[in-house]
């Protein structure tokens, strides 16, 4: 238990699963994530029940790594284990993981599928980490539960995106969904990230280079906080390469996830731990975003051991959350203005989207991968970029290359001339 009174547990609440994310350090600084599957009786943690072990027994390895959160699936299945406690209320919620069988399986997923606005994607990801579990529960306790591991997969073919012939396992279960089509508003025009740049150089300096690392880099905005300063105990987290006076490369250091903030508060998460690379297309423009930055860091004051990239307005590394708000006042405060004011349709009728659908900083990534492909870039090259570890991801955004043309028309050339004026102007006056 969490240490609380049991006398004050709010007897009327019934037990359920959760999803429990806990923070902590390594001595060497490394911050490590690791989600749990706990029983709660209302807001309060009775037991940490183990589960969560099982969700990767198939068909991981022996050695897997607390480097970021492990969320995702685990709430897929603390959804699965209440529906089991409703479907067999006489058995005890701690038993109910080891009394279903595959018609329970199949029963969830449908109903999972039906209920609320839930995507092809959602319910595919939902069935995969549900069959896994499963199957981890089989292949630890053999003859307990009533199917073997095996039997929950089919061995399905396929052709890679470089034409090879090979095999894939997928969950022997069908699920009929409705087809519901991804609200997500995605699409950022690469004029409109111009001016959002120039507009955060202007009145945001303190997150114009996260911008950058996400949208000339691809990373997620939790990777963005983990960014550190070139100085620092943790070793540098950016690594340039100058030749005869020219940035030729930029490797940014997310292998590892520290704790930046003495307080212990996570800043960030790293989704997958890698070295980053911005793509050479856009090198100038980061260089200059790069030196505006340092010259920004040099006038606050902020904690020059752990040397994060990015500081609050306390001094202390900026976390997700602050991130995402800065992002959000840009957007709204400075971009939409700008935008609906503008004399170009196509920033003007951004802007009225934005106005009815709202802004997420996951859209950079999204705009690089836009300007990736309409620069002619491969799957190999597209995959390596965004950091891929599937390379059907990639192939999304290439599959739609004619329509991205179509679209933006010449907005490669029109881009990288929109991005090198970022700078050029003085600032105005706020």
């Amino acid at each position: 238990m969490d240490g609380s009174d049991s006398s004050s547990l709010p007897s009327a609440a019934p037990l359920r699963y959760a999803a429990r994310d806990f923070h902590f350090s390594l001595p060497d600084g490394r911050a490590l994530t690791a989600s749990f599957i706990v029983l709660k009786k209302g807001p309060l943690t009775i037991r940490f029940t183990g589960l969560e072990r099982f969700v990767f027994a198939f068909p991981g390895g022996t050695i897997s790594h607390f480097s970021a959160s492990s969320r995702t699936p685990l709430v897929f299945i603390t959804e699965f284990l209440n529906f089991l406690i409703e479907e067999y209320p006489s058995v005890p919620p701690a038993q109910v993981p080891f009394c279903f069988d595959t018609e329970d399986m199949q029963d969830f997923f449908s109903a999972y599928a039906r209920g609320g606005r839930r995507t092809d994607a959602t319910v595919l990801q939902c069935v995969s980490s549900v069959t896994r579990f499963a199957a981890g529960l089989a292949d630890r306790y053999p003859g307990v539960m009533p199917f073997e591991r095996d039997s929950l997969f089919r061995i399905v073919p396929f052709r890679t995106s470089r034409g090879a012939s090979a095999v894939r396992s997928m969950p022997v279960f069908s699920v009929r969904t409705a087809g519901v089509v991804r609200g997500t508003f995605r699409d950022l025009p690469l004029k409109a990230l111009a001016l959002l740049l120039r507009l955060s150089y202007i009145y945001a300096p303190d997150i114009l280079l996260a911008l950058c690392f996400q949208a000339f880099a691809g990373l997620r905005e939790g990777e963005v906080m983990s960014v550190r300063q070139q100085s620092g105990v943790y070793g540098p987290g950016l690594i340039i390469t100058e030749q005869g006076g020219e940035l030729t490369r930029v490797i940014i250091d997310i292998s590892s996830d520290y704790v930046l903030r003495s307080d212990g508060i996570p800043t960030g998460t790293i989704k997958r731990t890698r070295k980053a690379e911005i793509f050479p297309a856009f090198l100038p423009v980061f260089r200059t975003a790069h030196a505006l930055h340092l010259q920004y860091l040099a006038g606050i004051s902020h904690d020059p051991l752990r040397a994060p990239m990015f500081i609050d307005s306390r001094g202390n590394a900026m976390t997700v959350h602050t991130y995402r708000r800065r992002v959000r006042d840009l957007v709204h405060g400075r971009l939409r203005p700008a935008l609906l004011a503008s004399a170009d349709p196509e920033l003007v009728s951004y802007g009225r989207l934005l106005t009815e659908h709202g802004f997420v900083p996951h859209q950079f990534r999204h705009a690089m991968s836009v300007a990736l492909v309409l620069m002619g870039a491969s799957i190999e090259v597209l995959q390596y970029y965004r950091g891929d570890r599937d390379p059907s991801v990639s192939m999304h955004y290439l599959s739609r290359k004619q329509d991205l043309v179509r679209v933006y028309r010449s907005a490669q050339d029109a881009l990288m001339e929109s991005l090198l004026s970022v700078f050029r102007k003085e600032k105005k006056d706020e």
